[in-house]
């Protein structure tokens, strides 16, 4: 019971950051910041990175009640969320011993 609300709670916490990726302005080749919401979302969708968040962040176990192989594959997805949970944690402004317990 409680790592299901702790896997729900890390689902919206990657649900968010893909919000948050969506308006997080980026660089183009030519080294100019690019704000327009648009282009913004555009280049996040075809970096590849968003498939990846998406993935991560979708419940399959709740979705789909059986266990089966092919669920397991969605498990290393998992990995990507230990590592992405830690870039989100760079982002957010909490003090050292707090992001240590997190």
């Amino acid at each position: 019971m409680f790592l299901t609300v702790i896997d729900q709670i890390l689902n919206a916490v990657f649900f968010i950051d893909i919000l948050v990726n969506f308006r997080t302005t980026f660089y183009n080749k030519r080294g100019e910041e690019v704000f327009d919401p648009k282009t913004i979302a555009i280049q996040y969708l075809l970096s590849g990175r968003f498939l990846i968040d998406f993935l991560a962040c979708v419940p399959f176990d709740i979705m789909i009640k059986t266990e089966g192989d092919g669920l397991k594959a969605f498990g290393v997805l998992k990995l990507v969320r230990i590592s992405r949970l830690s870039q989100i944690l760079q982002k957010v402004d909490l003090r050292d011993d707090k992001k240590a317990v997190l």
